[in-house]
């Protein structure tokens, strides 16, 4: 039997073909125990992506009774600074009548001083007219 350059090659190849493939086949499988982590993080990632739901649902509810809060505050403070606006004109109206009050009391208390060191003379006629008219007035 006459090999020839050919048969040779074709018989070595599939000797190296087997060689291979009997290593590829025989050898420890990384591949299994990579893709059970893989499968291991994907599931402690999924429950992470969970529990981060639940904590985003409850901060979203806590956020909007702060905003409700927040709103209701507000109103109060529009409240406060409508009634402090108005505490200040009655203020500055009663400021006003104060002023004016204490002006009157002024000139009354001058004119009681001139009415006590000039007092007025009335004599005859001009007593009995004034007597009359502060009579008839009450």
């Amino acid at each position: 039997m006459k090999i020839d350059i050919k048969s040779s090659l074709i018989i070595v190849l599939f000797i190296l073909f087997g060689i291979f493939f009997s290593m590829w086949y025989f050898r420890k499988d990384d591949t299994k125990s990579k893709l059970k982590q893989l499968e291991e993080k994907i599931e402690s990632i999924e429950k992470t992506r969970d529990s981060l739901k639940l904590v985003n649902q409850n901060l979203s509810k806590d956020y909007g009774k702060l905003e409700n809060k927040i709103k209701n505050r507000e109103v109060e403070i529009k409240k406060i600074e409508s009634e402090l606006e108005k505490s200040k004109r009655d203020l500055e109206n009663s400021n006003k009548k104060l002023t004016q009050t204490q002006k009157e009391w002024d000139d009354l208390k001058k004119k009681i001083e001139k009415l006590k060191k000039n007092p007025i003379k009335r004599e005859d006629d001009e007593l009995i007219k004034s007597l009359d008219e502060k009579l008839n007035k009450k």
